[in-house]
């Protein structure tokens, strides 16, 4: 069994605070809920920075495991929503709006109002699709020749 990071724990437990004081402020109106909104980027660092750490052995089993952890809850999530709103108030959304939600990308396009609060599963979809290819062309072998063409690429979409 690993033994836990205390530190990251810690980390966890000061975003999570920040993310229910945010919802808070929001709800009051308060300007400092922007700056108590910065607990969503520390998760996301903080998932990025384990997730960079963890070797991916075999990609479909990765890609299977994360489907069944995070868009199959996902898909469920928003199409029981989704009939829910349309039977109690009959409002349904677009079927762009609804196809963009179900395959995870709706934080990126729009997601159904009762929904909006799930616009992070994109987002988490994303990186979990690039992993294994950031992972891929940046070992220690690749990763000098390899951040050359990254910067190179930057530069050329600026």
């Amino acid at each position: 069994m690993k033994e836990k990071n205390i530190t990251l724990s810690i980390i966890r437990v000061i975003a999570t605070i920040m993310i229910i004081f945010c919802h808070i402020l929001q709800g009051l109106g308060s300007t400092w809920a922007y700056w108590a909104n910065l607990g969503v980027t520390i998760f996301f660092f903080l998932s990025g920075y384990l997730y960079g750490n963890k070797k991916i052995e075999d990609i479909k089993s990765f890609y299977q495991s994360r489907f069944f952890k995070i868009l199959l809850p996902n898909i469920i999530v928003i199409f029981l929503a989704v009939l829910i709103e349309y039977l109690c108030f009959r409002t349904r959304p677009s079927i762009m709006v609804f196809i963009a939600s179900i395959l995870g990308f709706g934080g990126f396009y729009q997601l159904p109002p009762i929904v909006t609060h799930t616009w992070f599963v994109s987002y988490i979809a994303l990186c979990y699709l690039l992993l294994p290819f950031f992972q891929y062309y940046f070992r220690e072998d690749k990763f000098k020749k390899n951040l050359k063409k990254l910067f190179l690429l930057i530069i050329v979409i600026q």
